[in-house]
C-alpha cells in the first residue's frame, strides 16, 4: 500500500474540532491510492474518511477504536468539458479552491449557495442533511450529476454523466448524505458555468425586515443565487445578463437596498462569508451555536424564541431557512424552545455530540454493503 502512514499525527486537528482521536492516520496523494486504502483487506481497524472534518458527528462511530483516511490530498481536477459544462474532480479539494481553480479556467460554481471555504468536496456531499433539497437552494447535491464510490463488499461504483447514466442504476444517494456509513466518494461531476454578470444588494435591517424583504424579491420573480443575513445586513447576489440586471435594478430600488455592489464585490463577499461560516466544528463558538432548519412562515416566532441569542440566517429559499442562535458561553440551551422545537425541519448544536439511531433498514443496508464493518460510521 503506497499511502503514507501517520501514526504520529497533528493532535491539535481532533482537539480544534472536538473530535475524538484515531490510531493512526492514511495519507493518500490521489484517489487511486484512497482506493487502495479502502480495498486493502489487512486492515485491523475500521476506518474514518475526513476531509477538513467539519461536519463530523461523533456519535456515528460510536465507542469504536479507528483509523483515520486523510483526503486533503486528493484534489486533483480530473477533467473539465467546456461544451458541456462539467467539472470531475477528487474528493479531497476544498470548496474555496475548486473555485479558484474553476475561476482560472473561465468558469465558475458561483451560482452555488454558500458552504464553508475550507471544507472537502467530500465532506459537503456526505455530510448529514436533515432536510432535503428544493428547487434553486443552490446546494451542491443538486449540482453534483455523476459521481465514483466504493462500498467494501462491491466494490467502485460509477454514475456517469448524461447521456450515458442509462447504463446503471442511481445509487449516488447510498454516499450523498451518508457520512461514508455505507461506502466512500472518490470523485464527483459538477454542473458549472460560465462567469456572467453579478449584483450584490444589501439591507441594513432587523432580521424580521430581511426576511420580508427577501420573499418580496422572490415575489418579483427574481431568482436569486445566495442570500444571508449577518452582523444585521442582509446580504442577496444575483447572477443575470447586464441588460436583466439593470431591469431588476429597477425593481429591487423600491425596497430601498443600502447599498447595491457588482460582480467583484459579491466575489469579495463569498469568500468573506465563507471563511467565517458558522457551520463548522472548529469554530470558537461551535458548542454554543444551534442549527436549525425552519419554514419561513415560521421565522416571527422563530426570532421571538431566539431574543436572547445573536442570530444569523443563511441558505434563504422561498420556503425554509437556516437559523445559526449563538449563546453566551454558560447558558446555551440543550434544546431549541419548548415554543419552536416542533417546527424545526432539523436541529443540532454545531458541534454535535447527540446520540445517533439506526434504524433496522440502516443496519440492512450496512450488512450488504459493509458486512465486514471496514467502516467505522454504523452500527
Amino acid at each position: 500500500m503506497s499511502a503514507s502512514i501517520k501514526k504520529r499525527y497533528a493532535k491539535t486537528f481532533y482537539k480544534q474540532r472536538d473530535l475524538p482521536q484515531p490510531r493512526q492516520e492514511f495519507w493518500p496523494a490521489d484517489s487511486g491510492e484512497l482506493l487502495e486504502v479502502l480495498a486493502n483487506p489487512g486492515l485491523d481497524a475500521p476506518l474514518l474518511l475526513l476531509g477538513d472534518g467539519q461536519h463530523v458527528r461523533p456519535a456515528v462511530l460510536g465507542e469504536r477504536v479507528f483509523d483515520v483516511v486523510r483526503t486533503e490530498s486528493c484534489r486533483r481536477v480530473l477533467s473539465v468539458d467546456r461544451e458541456s459544462k462539467l467539472a470531475r474532480v477528487e474528493c479531497g479539494i476544498r470548496w474555496g479552491d475548486l473555485q479558484d481553480e474553476l475561476r482560472e479556467r473561465g468558469l465558475s460554481l458561483e451560482r452555488s449557495g454558500l458552504n464553508p471555504r475550507n471544507s472537502t468536496i467530500g465532506g459537503l456531499l456526505g455530510r448529514h442533511h436533515g432536510v432535503g433539497r428544493e428547487l434553486w437552494d443552490g446546494d451542491i447535491r443538486t449540482s453534483c450529476i455523476a459521481l465514483s464510490g466504493f462500498t467494501p463488499t462491491n466494490g467502485q461504483y460509477g454514475y456517469l454523466p448524461a447521456p450515458r447514466k442509462a447504463s446503471g442504476p442511481d445509487m449516488r444517494y447510498l454516499f450523498i448524505g451518508g457520512e461514508g456509513f455505507l461506502g466512500a466518494i472518490l470523485d464527483a461531476t459538477f454542473v458549472v458555468w460560465r462567469p456572467s454578470e453579478a449584483r450584490l444588494f444589501r439591507w441594513e435591517v432587523a432580521a424580521h425586515e430581511a426576511m420580508i424583504v427577501h420573499q418580496k424579491m422572490l415575489d418579483l420573480g427574481i431568482q436569486i443565487a445566495w442570500a444571508s443575513y449577518v452582523a444585521g445586513t442582509l446580504n442577496v447576489a444575483v447572477f443575470a445578463a447586464d441588460g436583466v440586471l439593470r431591469s431588476i435594478e429597477r425593481e429591487v430600488a423600491p425596497l430601498k437596498p443600502t447599498d447595491t455592489g457588482g460582480r467583484d464585490d459579491v466575489t469579495i463577499l463569498r469568500n468573506s462569508l465563507e471563511a467565517a461560516h458558522p457551520d463548522r466544528r472548529e469554530s470558537a463558538t461551535a458548542k454554543q451555536t444551534h442549527r436549525a432548519v425552519f419554514s419561513t412562515e415560521h421565522a416571527g416566532q422563530v426570532l421571538e424564541s431566539f431574543a436572547n441569542a445573536d442570530v444569523e440566517i443563511w441558505d434563504l429559499t422561498r420556503h425554509r431557512a437556516t437559523f445559526y442562535a449563538t449563546y453566551p458561553k454558560g447558558k446555551v440551551p440543550a434544546e431549541l424552545p419548548g415554543d419552536i422545537a416542533q417546527l424545526a425541519h432539523s436541529q443540532r448544536l454545531v458541534a454535535s455530540d447527540g446520540v445517533v439511531h439506526w434504524s433496522q433498514w440502516s443496519q440492512t443496508l450496512k450488512n450488504e454493503l459493509d458486512r465486514d464493518r471496514r467502516l467505522a460510521v454504523g452500527p
